[in-house]
């Protein structure tokens, strides 16, 4: 990978991080300026939510009301720093292209990816039969593609 190429890849990340406080951040701005504003006609259903009982019920996990934009800030921060100091740019650049890295990045995957198999799997005896349903659909799309791509590359190297 080329410096140019590094240099669009932090890019990318920035415009990633940016989304993820985006998507964070708006329903949080939603819910402040709707909250008491919002009309809403009487509705016969039960079940139909308003717009704030939605965005309210969104907002009580902590995931979407401190996580999410807090991540997406600093992924954009940290990027736009290695983006802009070019001794620190450098060492990035250096600690990403390293095969040692690579190797590492790779085992550690693939460590992952047997412990989260093996894990769904145990789970499937102690759990109910809908549940089992769809952890095995959870566990046999990502093998079936596993599959097609390794048959894939192996052909082509």
């Amino acid at each position: 990978m080329t410096e140019k190429q590094f240099r669009k890849k932090l890019i990318i990340r920035i415009i990633i991080g940016t989304l993820f406080f985006v998507t964070g951040f708006t329903p949080l701005l939603l819910y402040i300026i709707l909250r008491g504003r919002l009309y809403m006609p009487y509705v016969p259903f039960d079940n139909v939510k308003s717009t704030v009982e939605v965005l309210s019920s969104l907002y009580k996990t902590y995931f979407f009301i401190f996580v999410l934009p807090c991540i997406g800030l600093f992924i954009s921060i940290k990027n736009l720093i290695v983006l802009k100091n070019q001794n620190l740019f450098k060492k990035r650049y250096v600690a990403e292209n390293d095969e040692r890295n690579k190797q590492i990045s790779l085992r550690a995957m693939s460590w992952t990816t047997y412990v989260g198999i093996y894990s769904v799997f145990v789970t499937a005896f102690f759990a109910p039969s809908v549940v089992i349903k769809y952890l095995m659909i959870l566990v046999c799309v990502p093998l079936a593609v596993f599959c097609i791509v390794y048959t894939v590359l192996r052909k082509k190297m």
